[in-house]
């Protein structure tokens, strides 16, 4: 096993395949997620699935099946912990755990941002509900749900999109007060509500995806101009802009504004000239 893999497996302390990740402990930095988080563990399903071909092409069959088996384990907790459901479960007795109890509290139409054993978390994060479809988690129909939602509340509003809907305010329950330090996870800064353009990327994918060409080359053409403001500079490729006022707050020149931005690019077969046109 690599030692990366090695380590975050040790994170899987109750050994049913999800992550139990600590408070702050991802991409989004200063932002109050933890235990079972969806983005992380969407990353843990592609990683055990990635890992499973490396060992497939060495040759350890055997070892990349016991990955490849895992990763489906963990792919069917994601969708089963994640996405409650007032329907009941058709395949027979389950486990006491979170899901079960949202028969009393209706369904949802995105995947939860997070699940502790004490609490729940109804927040969109769009990033890993996009990322559950584009890495073959998520099936069509719960997909086109969940953009439909995203849609509906504006996430690309004023540009391509928010990291999260609705935004904590100040005096909720996920309120924490290290937000207020630098002003950086004020709402509809930074990771709370913030517009992240490599985010944007990844959306454009999902709407072309889901067979949406037409909206996911209009939603390319306002991520480039997103991409093309900047504080000092045009083109700059900002890290992040503000919720509201859609001007870049954070640093400029980032990788991965950029590399995304490409990636969407390329996977509409963009032709720039013609999407000057529009």
């Amino acid at each position: 096993m690599l030692p990366g893999a090695s380590r975050s497996s040790a994170q899987d302390s109750n050994n049913d395949g999800l992550l139990e990740i600590p408070e702050a402990g991802d991409w989004t930095d200063p932002f109050g997620r933890s235990y079972n988080v969806l983005y992380d563990e969407v990353l843990w399903f592609r990683a055990n699935v990635r890992y499973g071909h490396i060992l497939e092409l060495t040759g350890r069959f055997d070892r990349a099946a016991d990955y490849l088996r895992w990763s489906q384990k963990i792919r069917g907790r994601i969708l089963d912990v994640f996405w409650p459901t007032t329907k009941p479960d058709e395949t027979g007795p389950t486990q006491n755990r979170f899901a079960d109890r949202q028969r009393g509290l209706g369904d949802t139409q995105y995947l939860l941002a997070e699940i502790t054993p004490f609490a729940f978390n109804w927040r969109c994060d769009t990033c890993g509900n996009i990322l559950t479809f584009l890495m073959n988690v998520l099936d069509v129909d719960r997909a086109r749900t969940a953009f439909r939602f995203m849609w509906g509340v504006g996430v690309n509003q004023p540009g391509p999109i928010a990291n999260l809907y609705p935004v904590v305010q100040a005096g909720d329950p996920d309120w924490r007060a290290y937000y207020t330090v630098n002003l950086l996870n004020l709402p509809h800064h930074y990771h709370n509500g913030g517009i992240w353009p490599f985010i944007g990327g990844m959306w454009v994918r999902f709407i072309n995806r889901l067979g949406f060409h037409e909206v996911a080359t209009q939603e390319l053409l306002r991520l480039a101009r997103l991409n093309q403001l900047g504080r000092d500079h045009e083109w700059e490729f900002n890290e992040w802009a503000h919720g509201q006022t859609g001007r870049p707050m954070g640093k400029a020149y980032q990788a991965w504004s950029a590399a995304f931005f490409l990636r969407a690019c390329h996977d509409l077969e963009a032709d720039p000239k013609s999407l000057g046109h529009e």
